[in-house]
């Protein structure tokens, strides 16, 4: 091998060794960015996906923490379950009643605070029975801020 041919053959692998790196072959993966991975983690939640389509997010915040419109929803949720010691099937039975017709069932939150807007109805937000039963998973399974916006932990 001639040193001309040499040459050229140790250009050519640093070429693709430099374009390699470049596109990030041999790099640990990048963390993912919190709002893509909040996008993402959206979509593969129906129930999350439907509270935040319906506006649910509007009363009770985006991550269901409560603002001066509605209640935080981790204390509420807690009352349910507490209801229903700990059944959360229960528990998720009566979310969908209450959700059904809000006018027509009886609050379960030791809070009495009054907010602007009556909860709507599953009907006037455009939500079925298998709607409400996906929001209902989501709602027992949320994780919700410790301080709530708008309010305190305790969901006021």
């Amino acid at each position: 091998m001639t040193k001309a041919a040499l040459t050229v053959g140790l250009l050519g692998a640093a070429a693709l060794s430099g374009t390699a790196l470049g596109l990030g072959v041999g790099r640990p993966p990048r963390p993912e960015n919190p709002g893509v991975a909040a996008l993402r983690e959206q979509a593969r939640d129906p129930g999350r996906a439907l509270f935040t389509e319906r506006k649910c997010v509007n009363c009770h915040g985006l991550e269901g923490g409560g603002t001066d419109m509605g209640p935080g929803l981790g204390a509420v949720v807690a009352e349910y379950l507490a209801d229903a010691r700990g059944d959360e099937d229960a528990a998720k039975e009566r979310l969908v009643r209450y959700m059904k017709e809000p006018q027509k069932v009886p609050i379960l939150r030791r809070d009495t605070t009054r907010y602007p807007n009556p909860m709507p109805s599953a009907q006037g937000l455009g939500l079925t029975d298998a709607d409400l039963a996906q929001v209902a998973e989501f709602l027992v399974h949320m994780k919700t801020p410790g301080v709530a916006v708008g309010g305190d932990a305790s969901g006021r």
